[in-house]
């Protein structure tokens, strides 16, 4: 009870002063407590990170889970200490220097540059440029306005792109926090079109105390809009709140009700998927998910990678399931993935063999527990396997782990598999595969589904429809 409704914060405080000063907390805001599909499980106190996608939250708070502390003592084991360090004294300085803007100004940072590639998504992704907005609504911004105070990391990280901000002037004056990451500023930012950087800062910290996903607590906000602009919902319907385009007050307010299932938040508390089947009618055009899950803020106009990504990734529209606009923008992971040039634009040539092979290597990140912007350091299957040799002695190749990275691919499409998924669901939202980028770098450029999906399940050897097949499974030890 002495829990129950308390934030994020006040919680790993509570939790605190009953366990521990140095203890870890996973917990859960208001959103999780009230079941929204939106919840995220938060680690941390202040300097925050997020458990954001597919509601977990919502799974902690049906079973009265309000938080996890945990304090370690032990030291990990390592097979062999000298060789892992041997390993780590060549591996940090290339990943600092290839990291270097992610220290400097965090995830945030990128703004700006996304903007320019035609990857941002603007207005719920309707626009193609804001390069105003962008300047003004990025990590460097906040740095010039002293908003960022100082930097801080995960457990023992090099990289240290997590950064502190403080409001100290205007209506939000006052809020501290950990400062907002590219998808917070890309979701509250561009893609409401509002470009007041100390909002953005009220808006991350609200999330963060809620408990709530920023990716689609965003696509919610902004369909909320396009609802409001079209007519669909009205004025009487949100109790007076306007939900104009940039009105951050009213964002404000529209994630409060969201959090706590009040009038019109009840009908995005559960996303956009599910806010489309409560409005009806045009609803859908405005709700960008794939499999449920609202698209993350990179526009698979723009790296069409993405779009056989985004489409197949087993768990909806997540980046992280492949993260392969970064070896479309340049960033080239090594060895045994195949790709150490510049890809073309405007071409679907290799996206589909891409976007496979950066799901297999991902997979292998998800299993370990490694942060993806170990890619900055470019890391290839080769450097992973000799850390795993160095810290537990299993001898293992680079072309193994990959070889593992499919079997997880395949296993989890097999469970979708069994709940119904096929080629039907592995698609875009109209808008995306249907409305080409006006302006901006990413102009005229669709993805070619039909192509991309047919040249995907080719290279998986799964059949037209999506499924893999007996042979294929027989080779991955999966039957």
């Amino acid at each position: 009870e002495e829990l129950a409704g308390k934030d994020v914060f006040e919680t790993a405080k509570i939790i605190k002063s009953l366990t521990h000063e140095k203890a870890e907390i996973a917990s859960i805001g208001p959103a999780g407590e009230n079941l929204n599909k939106i919840a995220a499980i938060m680690i941390g106190e202040g300097e925050i990170r997020a458990a954001g996608r597919c509601g977990i939250g919502a799974v902690m708070g049906s079973k009265n889970l309000k938080a996890i502390a945990v304090k370690g003592k032990l030291t990990p084991q390592i097979k062999d200490r000298a060789k892992l360090k041997e390993l780590l004294k060549e591996f940090i300085p290339v990943l600092q220097k290839g990291a270097r803007g992610l220290y400097d100004f965090g995830t945030a940072g990128g703004v700006q540059t996304i903007e320019a590639n035609g990857d941002l998504p603007i207005k719920n992704w309707t626009l193609g440029s804001w390069a105003e907005g962008a300047a003004k609504t990025c990590g460097q911004y906040m740095e010039d306005q002293g908003i960022t105070v100082s930097h801080h990391a995960c457990y023992s990280c090099p990289i240290r792109c997590g950064k502190d901000a403080k409001v100290e002037i205007g209506p939000y004056k006052g809020t501290v926090n950990h400062g907002p990451e590219y998808e917070t500023c890309a979701a509250f930012g561009a893609n409401i079109l509002n470009d007041d950087i100390r909002y953005l800062v009220a808006a991350n910290d609200l999330c963060n105390r809620f408990g709530l996903d920023t990716i689609d607590a965003g696509n919610a906000v902004a369909m909320a809009m396009e609802c409001y602009e079209k007519g669909l919902i009205t004025k009487e319907d949100t109790e007076g709140l306007e939900l104009t385009w940039g009105n951050g007050q009213a964002v404000l307010e529209l994630l409060r009700k969201m959090t706590y299932r009040e009038g019109i938040g009840e009908i995005f508390a559960d996303g956009v998927a599910n806010a489309a089947k409560r409005i009806g009618g045009m609803a859908e055009e405005y709700a960008m998910h794939v499999k449920g899950l609202s698209v993350a803020f990179h526009d698979p106009r723009a790296f069409t990678s993405m779009a056989a990504n985004y489409a197949t990734a087993n768990r909806g529209a997540c980046h992280l399931e492949a993260l392969s606009y970064f070896v479309e923008s340049g960033v080239f992971p090594g060895e045994l993935i195949g790709f150490n040039k510049t890809i073309e634009k405007r071409s679907d040539e290799h996206k589909a063999e891409l976007a496979v092979k950066m799901q297999d290597y991902m997979n292998i990140f998800n299993a370990l527990g490694l942060c993806k912007f170990l890619l900055r350091g470019k890391t290839s299957p080769r450097i992973i396997a000799q850390w795993i040799e160095a810290v537990t002695g299993w001898e293992i190749t680079g072309e193994e782990l990959m070889f593992i990275g499919e079997r997880l691919h395949n296993l989890k499409r097999m469970y979708n598999v069994r709940l119904g998924i096929s080629r039907k669901d592995d698609k875009l939202p109209p808008r995306l595969i249907s409305h080409d980028r006006k302006t901006g770098s990413a102009a005229g450029i669709l993805p070619h589904m039909g192509k991309l999906l047919n040249e995907y399940y080719s290279i998986r050897g799964w059949n037209e429809e999506g499924i893999p097949t007996e042979e294929r499974l027989q080779k991955l030890g999966l039957m």
